[in-house]
């Protein structure tokens, strides 16, 4: 290796379950990789069932037609996987299995994401890690040197200016009876097709001048080099049920099961730079590097934790009450970042990141949380899936958390540093598992704050009193009894209705989801709280 690069060993510690995505033909099935025993994922050897079923061409037709018995969904079979290999294979398990790992939760026949790997045995890519610490290097750069504020407030300029030229001709319209000329719409396209990420970058910021091209020797950025880490123990990988939730809304998740590094467990990795940086803002790596890249770390990822904090803050009276346990780990882990002294880095890395965890946006919002709305409207960041339009408040307003029976945490926490510095002491304990019957269906084991409010509460903070008029269809309906939407019908998850044992009739309080479009409030759904002194 050139002699100018310094390499450091270093052990890298997970805060919190990290999993880093393998290609989609690695996921584990329920029909031909996997079967769930209790608390255990039993991963089965393909080869030794297939050896099985080509002495059969009887089986063979059972497994395929068993495997095509798909339910009305498409994306589920009603064929039991265990079953077959038992009574039809006439197989042991034990004799099949190939690896079992922990699971947090009943899966319910779904794939399970399978993590990064190398001949069965799993790691965290070095390019993952070098992603995270590239981005805070230019988090950092955007926010304290000169050049890098030149940047933002270019971009800052750039967002305002372009969106009162659109605000002006959208307003022009309006009042021309929804029309524009033909240079005013072609002026009104080329707006909106000029800001792109790629296309404002371009014009505005040129990574070159952060990492630099330095004579024929290429950029500064390949002196940064991050080995892949050491290889994860089987019993330190752990399958997750990792949620795509709404803030504002905790009974609307998207499940998905992830094999993932377990929480509170080392493995060493390397980290190598260059012994003399020759661009600008990164020739304070030349002195105490590894140190500067710690700090600079821990700079982005306290913005990062404090941005979290503050949206789970602002995420009404129900996201507060469901996401507590994230508040807290937030609280802890700014708490930690900032503690006097501190040798080591904290990161975030791997899957369920959130937009300020991958992009400069974080550096435009702390900047100016106004016309970081502005930059995202004009990006069209936040769409409503159903009405196509952009969702007015808080963005993103989903997050993906690691639940187990109400209980939730944030993914891909890491610590890097110093063997001999580097804390261990756990923030996130993991999951109790010991107290969970996973003979009950996962739908009934979910427990969410309208499982704690099902009682005749108070009434919340910011809601209105709605009637249940239907709960038979896939999407329960509720009738708004007050307030700007009095009578106004409106979808309520079903979930939410099951687990709070309601009927059609019921009052009860909820949270309202409402979008403005072009200065009109529209209602979207309505969240449940909890019930009224009415209710039956």
């Amino acid at each position: 290796m050139n002699d100018r690069i310094i390499k450091y060993d270093l052990e890298l510690y997970t805060i919190t379950p990290i999993s880093v995505g393998n290609d989609e033909s690695s996921d584990f099935s329920p029909y031909t990789d996997y079967i769930q025993d209790g608390k255990e994922i039993i991963i089965l050897d393909n080869d030794k069932i297939n050896a099985i079923l080509e002495k059969s061409h009887e089986l063979v037709d059972l497994y395929v037609k068993g495997v095509g018995r798909m339910d009305k969904s498409k994306t589920r079979s009603e064929f039991d996987f265990k079953s077959f290999i038992k009574n039809k294979l006439n197989a042991d398990i034990d004799s099949l299995t190939k690896k079992k790992f922990t699971v947090y939760g009943n899966t319910g026949k779904a794939a399970i994401k399978a993590c990064m790997s190398s001949s069965g045995r799993y790691f965290i890519p070095g390019s993952t890690l070098k992603g995270g610490i590239r981005t805070a290097l230019i988090y950092d750069w955007l926010t304290s040197d000169n050049d890098g504020k030149i940047i933002i407030n270019n971009i800052i300029k750039e967002t305002e200016r372009t969106y009162e030229r659109i605000m002006a001709l959208l307003e022009k319209k309006a009042r021309d009876g929804d029309r524009l000329s033909f240079d005013d719409d072609k002026t009104l396209k080329e707006l909106r097709n000029s800001f792109t990420n790629k296309r404002l970058f371009g014009r505005i910021y040129d990574e070159s001048v952060l990492f630099g091209l330095t004579n024929k020797e290429g950029s500064d950025a390949r002196y940064l080099q991050v080995s892949d880490t050491g290889f994860f123990k089987d019993g330190e990988m752990k399958v997750y049920n990792t949620n795509r939730v709404k803030l504002r809304f905790p009974g609307e998740k998207n499940p998905i099961w992830k094999l993932s590094v377990s929480e509170n467990v080392s493995t060493d990795f390397s980290l190598s730079l260059v012994n003399e940086f020759r661009n600008g803002f990164l020739k304070k790596l030349n002195k105490n590097g590894i140190k500067e890249i710690f700090k600079t770390l821990n700079k982005f990822s306290l913005a990062s934790a404090e941005m979290e904090s503050q949206q789970i803050s602002d995420s009404g009276f129900a996201g507060k009450e469901a996401y507590a346990s994230v508040y807290e780990f937030y609280e802890s882990l700014k708490t930690e970042i900032q503690s006097p002294g501190i040798e080591y880095g904290v990161m975030r890395s791997g899957a369920g990141k959130t937009f300020f965890d991958n992009s400069i946006g974080l550096a435009i919002y702390w900047q100016n949380p106004e016309t970081f709305n502005k930059y995202r409207k004009l990006l069209e960041l936040g769409k409503n899936p159903k009405t196509k339009e952009l969702s007015e408040g808080r963005f993103p307003s989903t997050r993906s958390f690691i639940e187990f029976n109400g209980r939730y945490a944030p993914p891909g926490w890491l610590r890097a540093g110093n063997i001999e510095n580097i804390s261990r002491t756990p923030i996130f304990t993991g999951f109790d598992i010991s107290q969970f019957d996973f003979t009950k269906e996962e739908a009934n084991t979910e427990t969410t704050v309208q499982d704690v409010k099902a009682t005749i509460a108070k009434r919340p903070p910011n809601s209105v009193i709605a009637e249940l008029i239907d709960i038979t269809g896939n999407k329960p309906k509720v009738r708004i009894k007050e307030g700007q939407f009095e009578g106004k019908e409106t979808e309520l998850h079903k979930v939410i209705v099951s687990t709070a044992k309601l009927k059609s009739g019921d009052e009860i309080y909820v949270a309202l989801d409402v979008i403005k479009v072009k200065n009109e409030k529209r209602l979207q759904g309505a969240a449940y709280l909890s019930k009224t002194d009415k209710t039956g």
